[in-house]
């Protein structure tokens, strides 16, 4: 497997890990609010930084992997 391979796949990976963790933070947000509690800050801060993060690396492998030549 070469390089570029290699990142679009590792690229992938990330990409699915995003959606999945944005879907849990929506999740998270509507249960919260449908149960008659507010909103803890500090688990959709978390669940925030975490999503933000996984889209960070989602774009950095893909700029790798449209820089190999």
């Amino acid at each position: 497997m070469n390089k570029k391979d290699y990142l679009a796949k590792t690229a992938q990976k990330i990409r699915i890990v995003f959606y999945v963790l944005l879907l849990i933070t929506v999740y998270e947000i509507f249960y919260w609010l449908n149960h008659g509690g507010s909103l803890s800050f500090i688990l959709v801060a978390l669940a925030g930084a975490v999503t933000f993060f996984s889209y960070t690396l989602m774009k950095f492998f893909e700029d790798m992997r449209d820089d190999i030549e």
